[in-house]
């Protein structure tokens, strides 16, 4: 996706949250694509940011994603990462499946009419980082909320094969 407008908002929420002691790391998940837009924003930011150069595997991503304490992500599979590793997360949705993903979860959307509400943004990374431990559990009940509708959907349609072949 293309950060257009969000790159200057989404650098203040990185600096302001790199000033309170987080470590702001860049990671891409559509490569090279994702990597020329994280350039875009660590390059307006006044803080330091780790940019992950280059192409990792899905195991390195779960990896350094579940090491994390939050992430912020636009890609719907990185918010899916950190759901499956317990990492609460924020999402910037540039598409309705994003958007769906963070409305399951119970989590803010910070983009109203195409624009990032950096402020709406900050707050819940605070928020979120200051009760962290309530947050990670809220997402791995949901996770096994989902997983659990996910099973029985999986054991309907095995059903369904199974009496249309009778």
């Amino acid at each position: 996706p293309q950060l257009g407008d969000y790159s200057p908002a989404l650098a203040e929420v990185l600096d302001a949250l790199a000033a309170e002691g987080s470590d702001i790391v860049f990671l891409s998940l559509h490569y090279p694509d994702d990597l020329a837009a994280s350039r875009r924003v660590a390059a307006r930011m006044k803080a330091t940011a780790v940019l992950v150069e280059k192409k990792l595997g899905t195991a390195e991503t779960m990896t350094l994603i579940a090491g994390s304490r939050l992430l912020i992500g636009m890609r719907l599979h990185s918010l899916i990462f950190a759901a499956a590793a317990g990492v609460p997360f924020l999402g910037i949705p540039y598409d309705p499946k994003v958007e769906s993903l963070l409305r399951e979860f119970g989590r803010p959307v910070c983009v109203k009419n195409g624009t990032l509400d950096a402020a709406a943004l900050l707050q819940g990374a605070r928020a979120t980082l200051a009760d962290w431990e309530r947050e990670s559990q809220a997402v791995v009940a949901q996770s096994e909320v989902l997983r659990m509708k996910a099973r029985h959907t999986a054991e309907l349609a095995v059903r369904l094969a199974r009496s249309a072949r009778s």
